[in-house]
């Protein structure tokens, strides 16, 4: 029925303030006619109390005609219409002139309540001499306390509808101009509410379709605002990760193919006898360490799915951390020498700590490879670990090229690759340190940076 959520918000607040207004209206309007009846109603019941005081005057036995004239005066300077009824004979014998009845049907059948002492009072009752509906008060004429006859007022509505009508006609007015501000107000306000969530769909359409480049300008600091806010940062995310995966497939692909190529290259040289058999082992060599590359990739990317999928384990136990950590310089101790690099270590002695023997050795594994890719010949690596405050600090410092400040807050998110490590022969997906850094934290560690370009960096963790 309705196309977008403007029209749905727009037509059911417009609705419900239309129902609202007129429900008002209509209640106030009777609150007003049923005031002003009663008030007339209250009006007649005095007028009779009147009447009934002249009854009582003195100069009712004397000057009859006079009363009447009083009376009659009463009901035409009230607008009501005045009946006297059943006088007993004391006071018809004065010659007091009585209005007929005849076409009251209605308002006689009252009198004999009337008679008894009981005062009727009457919002609605058909008049047959004034061919209308009146506001209707009967009540008893006592003289000295004794019921001698009845009094009958009655006064037309029309009288009534000719005050109520100006007063009902502005409370309409009024209803219609509220609801014509309501109704702007409404539409401004079902706007400023759906545009948002439009924005938020176009958005989201836009994403699905792998574009992310649709401006969202929103302001303001409502529910709906925060979630277009939050639905940005969202997109920006999204953004940024599928440019990383992008860059990621990019990378592996480079990675997966050129260790290939050159694996391919060397045993397709030797099967067709183009090495020299005193050179077979080197390029066999070459060979074995570019089979090694291809392994640590594949680690890598399935230690990444673990962590993505929250189903890395950690086995923790007892280590002695200086033997670990010497065993692991050991294994970069020969790759450190063909660099002409220097491998430094600063080991307190004895120390033990529970950590999952298998994947923590891959944290500074990943450090110290990372560390001898970017550290030029002549310089050196210096790997140590100590207590302090409680905690154990183990860090890789080196002399190499450095990491731009700029990208410090980055280096540890998945995918990311600094500008430096962007050639074929430093290799690298952008995985390592992200994965480093979630096996440290699953340690309950932490792990940090400082770098400086052209000087060197170091990577500290604390356990």
């Amino acid at each position: 029925m309705f196309k977008n959520i403007f029209q749905r918000m727009f037509v059911t607040y417009l609705a419900v303030n239309i129902l609202s207004v007129t429900t008002l209206a209509f209640l106030l309007n009777t609150f007003i006619s049923d005031y002003h009846l009663q008030q007339k109603q209250q009006d007649l019941l005095m007028l009779g109390r009147e009447i009934n005081e002249l009854f009582n005057q003195p100069a009712f036995h004397q000057q009859p005609e006079q009363i009447r004239q009083a009376v009659d005066h009463l009901g035409k300077i009230t607008g009501t219409k005045i009946y006297i009824f059943n006088l007993s004979p004391k006071v018809a014998k004065n010659a007091f002139n009585f209005e007929a009845i005849n076409n009251e049907a209605g308002l006689v059948k009252d009198i004999p309540k009337i008679m008894s002492g009981s005062t009727v009072m009457k919002k609605k009752e058909f008049s047959g001499y004034l061919k209308t509906y009146v506001v209707y008060v009967g009540m008893p004429l006592s003289i000295n306390q004794e019921i001698v006859g009845a009094v009958l007022l009655f006064s037309p509505l029309n009288e009534i509808k000719k005050i109520v009508q100006p007063i009902n006609k502005i409370v309409w007015l009024s209803a219609a101009a509220f609801m014509l501000l309501a109704t702007l107000l409404i539409h401004l306000v079902s706007y400023r509410i759906s545009v948002p969530i439009v924005k938020i769909s176009q958005a989201a359409e836009e994403i699905a379709a792998g574009k992310f480049d649709r401006p969202i300008d929103i302001n303001g600091a409502d529910e709906v605002s925060r979630l277009a806010k939050s639905f940005l940062f969202m997109r920006q995310q999204i953004q940024q990760t599928e440019r990383m995966r992008q860059e990621l497939l990019a990378n592996v692909s480079h990675e997966l193919r050129t260790p290939l190529t050159t694996i391919r290259g060397f045993i397709q040289a030797i099967l067709d006898g183009i090495v020299e058999p005193q050179h077979q082992q080197k390029y066999l060599q070459l060979s074995y360490q570019e089979a090694g590359r291809l392994a640590k990739l594949t680690d890598d990317l399935l230690d990444l799915a673990k962590l993505q999928t929250g189903h890395l384990q950690l086995c923790k136990s007892e280590v002695n951390l200086g033997c670990l950590l010497e065993q692991i310089a050991e294994s970069f101790s020969l790759n450190c020498s063909k660099k002409n690099i220097l491998l430094k270590l600063d080991i307190t002695p004895k120390l033990t700590i529970s950590v999952d023997p298998d994947r923590f050795p891959q944290v500074v594994i990943n450090l110290l490879h990372n560390a001898l890719k970017f550290t030029p010949a002549g310089g050196s690596i210096t790997l140590s670990a100590k207590y302090q405050d409680n905690k154990i600090v183990i860090q890789v410092a080196d002399t190499g090229i450095g990491i731009a400040s700029e990208e410090l807050n980055n280096i540890f998110e998945h995918f990311y690759k600094s500008d430096k490590s962007r050639n074929a022969s430093q290799g690298g997906a952008g995985i390592g340190l992200y994965v480093a850094k979630q096996i440290v934290e699953l340690h309950g560690g932490t792990i940090a940076v400082m770098s400086e370009i052209n000087k060197g960096s170091t990577f500290t963790i604390v356990l």
